[in-house]
């Protein structure tokens, strides 16, 4: 006796994960752009894809819907993109083989009764997403003992861990065009025996970070 046939559904069409790149924390707040073809041009994907919060999100769709809006049995691919401030938008693409956008059938038991499942073989489609954190450049002033009316000049800027550098000018200010990507940077102004440091915590939103460095006085000789 052939088994009575079910269409599993609604199937999990495509899924995946938008994160920081550097961090690997989910981008809730992403904008996502899903496209697909097969063998021509793309196309949006005629379904919804719907958000799950910590980044997460999926498509879904029944096998039926699915067979009436797309072929099935040919090669097909997936294409996600994906934007968030502060972000380099990025995307990814993930191929399915013919034989991987086929309809399959598996016998399972259900309350007892031997049914035929179908679904959709290469289901889910994972895209997942890494996006980098938008190149941001570093200026700052290097004042005298807390006077914002004293700017030093010549001062020696350094970002441990890079060779990210910089000298104050005339008037106290300095930039750097390519610090390294990081969550925050420890930023040292040195001038002879003077030093000061302080730790800066990256804001990829600001094209620009600003930062105040203030060098010590120096201390008086000690007496004879």
């Amino acid at each position: 006796m052939t088994a009575p046939e079910v269409i599993a559904g609604p199937l999990v069409l495509l899924r995946g994960r938008v994160a920081d790149g550097l961090t690997g924390e989910g981008l809730a707040q992403a904008g996502l752009w899903a496209e697909v073809r097969q063998g021509g041009d793309w196309f949006a994907l005629p379904f919804a894809l719907r958000g799950q919060g910590g980044g997460w999100f999926a498509a879904s769709a029944r096998l039926t819907d699915i067979a009436a809006r797309l072929r099935l049995g040919v090669a097909t691919e997936f294409r996600l993109r994906a934007a968030s401030a502060g972000h380099v938008t990025a995307e990814a693409t993930v191929a399915l083989t013919a034989a991987q956008f086929s309809r399959v059938t598996a016998t399972q038991t259900i309350r007892g009764v031997a049914v035929a499942v179908s679904r959709l073989a290469g289901a889910p489609v994972i895209l997942d997403i890494a996006l980098q954190p938008r190149p941001v450049m570093l200026a700052g002033l290097v004042i005298d003992n807390h006077d914002p009316a004293s700017p030093m000049a010549g001062v020696s800027i350094a970002i441990a861990g890079s060779a990210a550098t910089a000298t104050s000018d005339a008037r106290g200010r300095f930039r750097i065009d390519a610090p390294p990507l990081a969550r925050s940077w420890d930023v040292t102004a040195t001038l002879g025996s003077r030093t000061a440091q302080a730790l800066h915590v990256t804001d990829f939103a600001l094209p620009v970070n600003f930062i105040t460095l203030s060098l010590p006085a120096v201390p008086p000789a000690p007496t004879p």
